[in-house]
């Protein structure tokens, strides 16, 4: 898979992205800064949501204040269109393949999110947002805590 011909189309709203490509987009504006591991776990996350709530990916994704890197006053909205004028070649083929992987093949790895359907920085670990705190911690990754209801 070359990173640069699966890239997101910048003439393209959010909705007319590739499921696959707009999941990478996801973890490049939310998770491109963790593990390998972690962005796994991040599309992980997404794909749970699906699964639990039986909606699409695109459903789940662009679900309004959900993940703020699709909010369009988010600092990397506007980049998300054109990640490799952003970013290193490499974060981007990470960011995607990861997404390929978990929308084409979810079984091909473990769930790393284990089973969680939510997720935060763990810098706002003091002050857990309210939708947090009815939730189970399930595991750490880098700098993101994830959850599940």
């Amino acid at each position: 898979m070359n990173p640069q011909e699966r890239v997101p189309a910048p003439d393209k709203t959010l909705e007319e992205q590739e499921n696959d490509v707009l999941l990478a987009m996801l973890l490049w504006g939310e998770a491109r800064g963790e593990p390998l591991e972690g962005k796994f776990a991040v599309a992980q996350v997404v794909r749970n949501r699906c699964e639990k709530r039986n909606q699409t990916w695109k459903q789940v994704m662009l679900q309004p204040k959900q993940f703020s890197a699709f909010n369009s006053q988010d600092p990397n909205y506007s980049k998300l269109f054109e990640p490799l004028k952003h970013d290193a070649e490499t974060v981007w083929h990470e960011c995607l393949s990861a997404a390929w992987i978990v929308f084409h093949i979810p079984t091909l790895f473990p769930d790393f999110s284990k089973g969680a359907d939510h997720y935060l920085a763990a810098s706002l670990e003091t002050t857990l947002p309210v939708w947090a705190k009815g939730m189970q911690q399930v595991t750490r990754i880098g700098r993101h805590i994830f959850f599940r209801s």
